[in-house]
C-alpha cells in the first residue's frame, strides 16, 4: 500500500528569535524542514505536500521541486494547516501521514514501523507517541484502566494530573483520507487558544465509532522539536551524536 505525506511549515516560530521561518533554522548546516522531506522520502512516501505560511516564498525555495505547496493564509491551528491541503488527499484512497517541520528527527524507520502498525490493524488515525523523561509542553496521551487509546490533551488545557503523564504526542499522525475529511470537517476551537488542533480529530473519530489507535515508538529524539535557539542546539547536539557515534575504543 502506498503512503502520502503533509507536512506542517507554515509557523513564524516567534520564540526562535530568527528572521527566518521555523523551518528554516538550521540542523546540520540544512533546514529542518529538508530532514523531514529526507526522512519522508526515505521511508518510501510517495507524494509529499508542505503547507506554508511565514515567508512562504522562502519555504518554497528551500524544499525545491517534486513536492506540492499549500498556503495557510492565518494562522488558525493545525487542522487549519491541513484543511489549506485538502486537495492534495481528498479524492484518494492513499493514507497520509502528518508530520510537522520542525520535527527533524523522526526518522524513516519510525514512519515505516507507524504505517505498518495503522495497516495492520486496519486502523483509521493511527497517532505517533513516546514516552519521555520531560514531556514539557508536548500533548499528552490518554489511555483508559485498560490502556485503551482515548485522546490528547494539549499542554495548556491539562489538568494537574494529565500533567504527570509521559507519554506525549509526536505530532505525526496517519489517516485515511476518508476519516481526515470527516475530521476537518467537525473539529471546533473551543479551547484555551482558540485554534484548530488536528489532535481533536481523535476525539471526533471515536466518538463516530471509528479505529482510532496510539503507537509507540520507543525513541524519544523522535518526538523532540525545536522552539528556541537552545531547544535546536539540543537538537543538533543529538543529531550530531547518531551522524557520529562514540567509536569504542580498541
Amino acid at each position: 500500500m502506498e503512503l502520502n505525506a503533509i507536512i506542517l511549515a507554515a509557523g513564524k516560530g516567534t520564540r526562535m528569535k530568527s528572521d527566518l521561518p521555523k523551518v528554516l533554522n538550521p540542523l546540520g548546516g540544512r533546514p529542518m524542514v529538508s530532514h523531514v522531506i529526507e526522512n519522508a522520502r526515505q521511508a518510501g512516501v510517495k507524494d509529499i505536500a508542505v503547507v506554508l505560511g511565514y515567508k512562504g516564498d522562502m519555504v518554497r525555495q528551500a524544499v525545491g521541486d517534486g513536492v506540492s505547496c499549500y498556503t495557510q493564509e492565518e494562522q488558525l491551528g493545525t487542522a487549519d494547516a491541513v484543511k489549506s491541503a485538502s486537495a492534495f488527499f481528498e479524492g484518494t484512497d492513499t493514507p497520509v501521514i502528518i508530520l510537522l517541520g520542525d520535527a527533524p528527527l523522526l526518522s524513516a524507520k519510525c514512519i515505516k514501523d507507524l504505517f505498518a502498525y495503522f495497516t495492520e490493524n486496519k486502523a483509521d488515525l493511527c497517532v505517533l507517541t513516546a514516552s519521555v523523561k520531560d514531556p514539557a509542553a508536548y500533548g499528552r496521551i490518554k489511555r483508559d484502566s485498560s490502556g485503551n487509546f482515548t485522546g490528547i490533551v494539549e499542554r495548556a488545557d491539562a489538568t494537574d494530573e494529565d500533567l504527570k503523564i509521559k507519554e506525549i504526542n509526536s505530532g505525526a499522525m496517519l489517516f485515511t483520507p476518508a476519516s481526515l475529511s470527516y475530521s476537518l470537517g467537525r473539529i471546533q476551537n473551543n479551547n484555551a487558544k482558540g485554534e484548530y488542533y488536528l489532535t481533536d480529530a481523535v476525539t471526533v473519530l471515536i466518538a463516530a465509532g471509528k479505529k482510532v489507535l496510539a503507537y509507540d515508538c520507543e525513541d524519544e529524539n523522535a518526538v523532540a522539536g525545536a522552539n528556541t535557539k537552545e531547544e535546536l542546539a539540543a537538537l543538533e547536539e543529538i543529531y550530531q551524536g547518531m551522524q557520529h557515534p562514540t567509536q569504542k575504543s580498541r
